[in-house]
């Protein structure tokens, strides 16, 4: 059965995976869209320590593709002294389950470093995308680690 579109503009999203349907989740209020494939930009608002990412952007899905927009007034993060590559966002279940508190881990997928897998928050616009299945997400850009918080330009 397909999924109602979701409603046009930027909203406020809820992001997480689904461990039982193995797919991308946008929620929204009591409304909900699984995804296999989707690119775009967001702005990350904040990543919590169950997992989910709060992310602000526009959703549109056509033929199960997600294509999301950031929003135009979006504030940028300003890095100074980044790193630009392919990075893998990675929710770190068993430290936040463990504590209660945000652990994200973030990877170099050029290099396979793991610069950290300790991150409590991302933040910025970011260049996102899931293409591949699997529990990870994907950002092309310029990061820095500042107190914990990795920043994305």
């Amino acid at each position: 059965m397909p999924q109602n579109s979701p409603p046009t503009g930027v909203r406020e999203y809820t992001f997480n995976y689904s461990r039982s349907a193995n797919k991308m989740r946008f929620i929204l209020g009591e409304e909900s869209w699984l995804l296999d494939v989707f690119s775009g930009s967001w702005e990350m608002l904040d990543a919590l320590s169950n997992g989910n990412l709060e992310v602000a952007c526009k959703l549109k899905i056509q033929e199960g593709i997600g294509y999301i927009w950031a929003p135009r007034d979006a504030e940028h993060e300003v890095i100074s002294d980044g790193h630009r590559t392919h990075w893998r966002l990675c929710y770190n279940r068993a430290d936040s389950e463990a504590d209660g508190k945000p652990h994200w881990r973030l990877r170099d997928e050029v290099t396979d470093k793991v610069w950290s897998n300790d991150i409590e928050n991302y933040r910025g616009v970011m260049n996102i995308n899931y293409l591949q299945g699997g529990s990870h997400i994907f950002c092309d850009g310029n990061m820095e680690v500042e107190d914990g918080i990795a920043y994305f330009d």
